[in-house]
């Protein structure tokens, strides 16, 4: 598991706009009013797939106690930054 990657979600949690629906139902089937906005979710999902946002199989789906994982450490390495006095962990951070 890397720190720094970027992680990737299921078709089914993924959104393409920040705050917006998802693109894909718990039941596997697109969400779109009309054909023309399935093309547009499809393409929205190719894109997704393409920028590594949406897995493209189960071993690169993050779970979430590895996202728990994930923000504790760093939060861990926030928090050794924020109580360093020298300033030298603040310049790696930031």
């Amino acid at each position: 598991m890397k720190l720094a990657g970027s992680r990737a979600l299921p078709a089914t949690e993924y959104r393409a706009r920040k705050g917006g629906e998802r693109l894909v139902g718990h039941n596997g089937e697109v969400n779109a009013n009309s054909n023309s906005d399935l093309l547009g979710q499809m393409k929205l999902l190719l894109n997704g797939v393409k920028t590594g946002a949406i897995a493209r199989a189960d071993e690169q789906v993050v779970t979430a106690d590895e996202r728990r994982q994930i923000c504790a450490e760093r939060q861990a390495v926030l928090d050794e930054a924020i109580a360093d006095k020298s300033g030298e962990y603040r310049q790696l951070v930031a």
